[in-house]
């Protein structure tokens, strides 16, 4: 059984009456803008998604270092996994599929293997999926639609919860994604910046340099089909299992 997203999707225009009437083209732009805004209480910024835990290791301990992890854990993990299971995700809210949305939190869940990594990513799903009924009043316009759609997101993974988030939002895929890796660039960069003794200008070079090179990291992850969705990053992995008992830290995760 399928619910239609039309019941609870529904497009807010930017633009008055005496405004150009294709600004509407974008009237999806306002929502996305919220959900990426740094205001935005979902508490990402309490987590370095294992940084933290390399920094510890003394793997990451440069300017380079930190950009080398940038493009082979950080993109390895969005190319192989996370974008694959937003582009999944969106596709099946689309056509209010929520057993498949289900299936996706499962994958989600299993693919990451350190607990602190596994309930960082719960956590900010599960703020995300409420902020959705709280603010935006999903839930209002069509409780057995959304009832559908999220009943068995037992693990409110955020690639999930992001997937289904942009689809009610009409926020085209390509956009979506786009929006998703400068944020989890730079969460990962501002939370460089607490760890790591390197000034602000460092950082945005940084993020100004990968931020380019994320249209062709959507491209490739296009490619991706469900049965080859996954990464490999064993150091992240260990660096995260040992940050959980850690004698001093700064962030969850």
């Amino acid at each position: 059984m399928t619910t239609s997203i039309s019941s609870l999707a529904t497009a807010r225009p930017l633009h008055s009456e005496d405004r150009a009437p294709s600004s509407g083209l974008y009237s999806w732009l306002g929502g996305l803008l919220q959900i990426t805004d740094s205001a935005y209480p979902t508490g990402v910024f309490a987590h370095s998604n294992g940084l933290e835990g390399l920094v510890q290791l003394e793997m990451v301990c440069t300017p380079e270092d930190l950009e080398r992890h940038v493009t082979e854990t950080v993109f390895a993990g969005l190319e192989g996994a996370d974008f694959p299971i937003i582009r999944f995700s969106h596709e099946a809210a689309l056509v209010g599929d929520g057993e498949r949305l289900g299936e996706l939190d499962e994958l989600a869940a299993a693919l990451r293997t350190p607990e602190e990594l596994r309930l960082a990513s719960s956590r900010s799903g599960r703020q995300r999926l409420d902020l959705m009924e709280r603010v935006m009043h999903f839930e209002r316009r069509d409780p057995a639609g959304w009832k559908e759609l999220t009943a068995a997101l037992s693990h409110t993974q955020l690639p999930v919860v992001s997937g289904l988030e942009s689809a009610l939002l009409e926020v085209p895929l390509d956009a979506a994604l786009q929006a998703y890796g400068f944020a989890t660039l730079s969460g990962t960069l501002s939370a460089a910046l607490k760890i790591l003794r390197l000034g602000q200008t460092v950082i945005q070079e940084i993020l100004y340099r990968q931020t380019a090179n994320l249209p062709a990291l959507i491209d490739r992850s296009m490619l991706v089909t469900p049965d080859r969705v996954g990464t490999f990053t064993p150091l992240l992995d260990i660096a995260s299992a040992r940050h959980k008992r850690a004698h001093s830290r700064l962030f969850l995760s």
